[in-house]
């Protein structure tokens, strides 16, 4: 902790983005590394997977310690895109989640990584499609309320097709 604390302290301006996959994989560690941090008053953005939201510690440190984004990995939309669960639901759960944070006054971004076979620019069209009809609060996997995610980072891996198509 002391070499994180050391690096901090070296590096200009407030705004730090912590490059770790996962503030929530050691819970203890983070809680108290960010305890700490508080007394630099930087700005952080961290990534998080959904285990942060059973930690009320860690949220508590995070958001005393001026964390302003948390942007959550697959396991966010996990339940959304693979095992489709009902739009109403999904939205409801989500709702829940993201006010946690946005109560502790954090913004809360989710990354999606969508595989697609290589079949042509048709598989990308299907893509762009499904996520427009999400947008639109239709049966979708990503529609939401007016509170819902504050920024939906989609990075869409294709074989052959390419990116040309969307």
């Amino acid at each position: 902790a002391d070499e994180v604390i050391g690096e901090v302290i070296s590096l200009p301006g407030k705004l730090v983005h912590l490059l770790d996959d996962d503030v929530a994989a050691i819970p203890d560690y983070y809680t108290d590394l960010f305890r700490i941090l508080w007394y630099y008053r930087r700005h952080w953005t961290v990534r998080a997977s959904t285990r942060l939201l059973g930690c009320p510690d860690l949220i508590d440190a995070l958001s005393r310690s001026g964390t302003r984004i948390v942007w959550f990995d697959e396991t966010f939309l996990r339940p959304v895109v693979l095992d489709r669960v009902p739009a109403e639901r999904a939205v409801r759960t989500l709702y829940r989640s993201v006010k946690t944070l946005h109560s502790a006054r954090m913004l809360v971004g989710a990354t999606v990584t969508l595989s697609i076979d290589a079949a042509g620019p048709d598989s990308c069209q299907n893509v762009r499609r499904e996520m427009e009809a999400g947008g639109r609060g239709g049966d979708g996997a990503f529609a939401g309320g007016k509170d819902g995610l504050v920024a939906l980072q989609v990075a869409i891996a294709v074989g052959q097709a390419g990116f040309g198509a969307l």
